[in-house]
Parts: structure tokens; sequence; C-alpha cells
């Protein structure tokens, strides 16, 4: 035990000292650069929200019919969204009622599943579960076949 404390403290002094000097060196001159010049970061100009350059900033270099197809684009991205579709509203019409589950089928599955617990219980527990799992499915067999 007296040995481990020693060695896990070098190992953790290694671990902090030298993995934080090479991945910081990095990360301070990507914040130099940054400072320095706030619309630049990794090479590539920093632009507005939505791509765009604002119209009359000193950083915008697009000529008048640039900027006026850009502003239209964005005019029609916003009609679109807001735009109603031609056409009669249509109403989701209620699901159909399944007819695999219905309250006939369900009552006459129950009393052939009683029927076939009690016959089961002829022999033993598992006869017991047996039967009533056949005899709800004979029951349930017969009365959808008949429906």
């Amino acid at each position: 035990m007296g040995m481990k404390v020693p060695a896990l403290a070098v190992l953790a002094a290694a671990a902090f000292a030298f993995p934080v000097s090479a991945a910081a060196g990095g990360a301070i001159t990507q914040a130099r650069t940054a400072a320095v010049d706030p619309v630049s970061f990794d090479g590539a100009r920093a632009l507005p929200e939505g791509g765009l350059v604002t119209p009359g900033s000193s950083t915008d270099r697009r000529t008048p019919e640039e900027i006026a197809k850009d502003e239209q684009v964005k005019a029609d991205a916003r009609v679109a969204l807001t735009a109603t579709l031609p056409g009669p509203d249509k109403e989701i019409a209620p699901p159909a009622p399944s007819k695999w589950i219905t309250q006939d089928l369900m009552v006459a599955g129950a009393t052939g599943a009683l029927t076939g617990m009690l016959i089961g219980s002829l022999w033993g527990m598992t006869g017991l579960g047996v039967g009533l799992l056949v005899g709800f499915l004979i029951a349930y067999g017969v009365n959808k076949l008949k429906s």
C-alpha cells in the first residue's frame, strides 16, 4: 500500500503538467487572433445570421443587383413560411374501430377461457394455464369466423 501512493502522485502530476501546455498553445493562439481581428476566426470571415452581410456595412462587397436579389430571396422565404395553401380544408377522419377486438369476441373468448381452465385443471397447474389459453383461442377463433 505504501508503494502505490507515491507512484499515483507522480502519475497524477505528470498527467496534469504535460498535456495542458500542449493543448493550450493552439487555443491561446486562436484567442489572440480573435482579440486582434474579431471578424476573422479560423481563417474564415464571420458573417451575420443567414450568411449575408448587412447592406451598407464596410465588409459588404456585393453589387446593388446582388443585394436586391438577396433581399428578394429573404422576402420570398418569409412569405413562403406564412402563406396558406389553396384548396379545401380537410379534417382527418377518426380511425375505424378494430374488427379484431369487439365486445362479442371478448365475451366469447372469456367464456372459452373459463371452460378451458376448468378442463385444464384436471392436469394440474400447467394444464390450468394451457387450458386457459387454448380455450380462449378456440372460442375467439370460432366466433371470429362466424362474424
